[in-house]
């Protein structure tokens, strides 16, 4: 069973360690970079419904709708493979095992996100992407308008990868 746009923001949240578990109180934006809270305390604005959210499948808040449609759209991976908020995440994953070796940081990073061990061929492959990353030039896209986002660092750019996989996506 494939996560939903809500559950998924949480679980990312829940690896990193920043998902706060506070219950009740006022609501705020989720997609507001220092929103920590689970979604389930998101603010729904019924006239002006982000974008993301209707991305997401989200249900239309002015109706009775009792089961959420499910898509597949390219627009779902795009959100998290090019926004903020799954690279912060990265970031912070990759921040929490960085005093490792190589080695420990993909069995941590794999224990972490998907509650098991790594396969020696996980191992062998995570420290390639790795090697490779840190070999290749800046090739970051950066945008025409605003700041430059930082590009992500490899270990980042390893974390970002496996929050991005099915296995973390789904739940069996």
């Amino acid at each position: 069973r494939r996560l939903d746009f809500e559950q998924l923001r949480d679980a990312q949240l829940a690896v990193t360690g920043e998902l706060e578990s506070r219950i009740g109180g006022s609501p705020s934006g989720l997609l507001e970079p220092s929103n920590q809270r689970r979604s389930v305390y998101g603010l729904v604005d019924r006239q002006f419904l982000p974008g993301v959210l209707r991305t997401f499948d989200f249900a239309n808040p002015d109706l009775h709708v009792a089961v959420r449609h499910e898509t597949t759209v390219p627009q779902q991976g795009l959100f998290f493979l090019n926004g903020p908020f799954a690279a912060n995440r990265a970031r912070m994953l990759a921040r929490a095992v960085s005093g490792l070796s190589p080695e420990d940081r993909i069995r941590h990073l794999h224990r972490r996100l998907f509650q098991r061990a790594a396969r020696p061929d996980e191992i062998a492959a995570g420290l390639q992407f790795v090697a490779e990353a840190e070999r290749a030039p800046d090739r970051a896209v950066r945008p025409e308008v605003g700041p430059p986002e930082p590009r992500l660092e490899p270990w980042e750019q390893y974390a970002h990868v496996l929050l991005l996989t099915n296995e973390f996506a789904f739940a069996d």
